[in-house]
């Protein structure tokens, strides 16, 4: 697959094709770090994002292109957008694009990947702003199930009210899978780190809010809930595994 077939039309405009492909993503990801500043279209910034998840999931070294796509800045890239209090992703297709990068980034638990992060996260105090906002996504999911659980009995009309849309409950699936893959491979830093930013003035145990979580979808053992209750479990057993040394 040539990269300019892959590349969307809004794209070519803005930057010239006949630049040396390599040069090219490290520009994309440059463009993708200053898209929320300075207001680019959402649809741009999707393409993009598209493009990138592309060239990664259909390399034929995998781990080699993720390699590559981290030292040109697409790791930070992606910290510096998750951290930023003041030009944050509000809006749920974007951030739904950008998760599903960060995890073809990760997708194997890439550990130079997984360095950069812990690198980050122990030199930039704004890392906080990143865990908040994945805290409050999980705890988010977890008030809406409470309250559906207590409407359980109400009026049909009122019970209907509760429904979320469902780019929500992909934005967590994807969020627990990304979770799971910064520890993944069982490195022990970001392990700890999850459960203890020693970088934040405030701190979010994530490994205690997907407990939560899963006690949650556990109280209403229903269908729907059992592929959530593995996916919890899959994110848990990677927050917590140890490497076992034999000698």
């Amino acid at each position: 697959m040539k990269f300019k077939d892959v590349l969307p039309e809004e794209l070519k405009k803005k930057y010239n094709i006949e630049f040396e492909t390599k040069g090219l993503i490290k520009k994309l990801i440059s463009f993708l770090e200053g898209g929320l500043a300075f207001g680019v279209e959402k649809t741009t910034m999707m393409s993009t994002l598209k493009v990138l998840r592309t060239i990664i999931d259909t390399a034929s070294d995998q781990s080699q292109m993720q390699d590559f796509f981290d030292k040109a800045g697409a790791t930070t890239m992606l910290l510096s957008v998750f951290s930023d209090s003041k030009n944050g992703i509000k809006d749920d297709e974007l951030l739904n694009e950008f998760l599903s990068f960060w995890i073809s980034l990760l997708e194997g638990g890439n550990l130079n990947v997984q360095k950069t992060i812990y690198k980050f996260c122990i030199t930039h105090s704004k890392s906080e702003v990143m865990f908040a906002n994945f805290y409050s996504i999980i705890y988010e999911q977890i008030s809406y199930l409470q309250l559906k659980t207590t409407m359980k009995n109400d009026a049909e009309n009122h019970f209907k009210n509760l429904e979320r849309s469902g780019i929500k409950g992909i934005i967590l699936e994807k969020l627990l899978r990304l979770l799971q893959l910064f520890t993944e491979g069982h490195y022990l830093d970001l392990q700890n780190y999850l459960r203890h930013q020693t970088n934040s003035r405030n701190r979010y145990n994530m490994v205690e809010a997907v407990i939560e979580l899963l006690r949650i979808y556990y109280s209403d053992l229903v269908q729907e809930n059992y592929e959530n209750i593995l996916r919890c479990l899959d994110t848990l057993n990677e927050f917590v595994q140890v490497k076992i040394i034999y000698y």
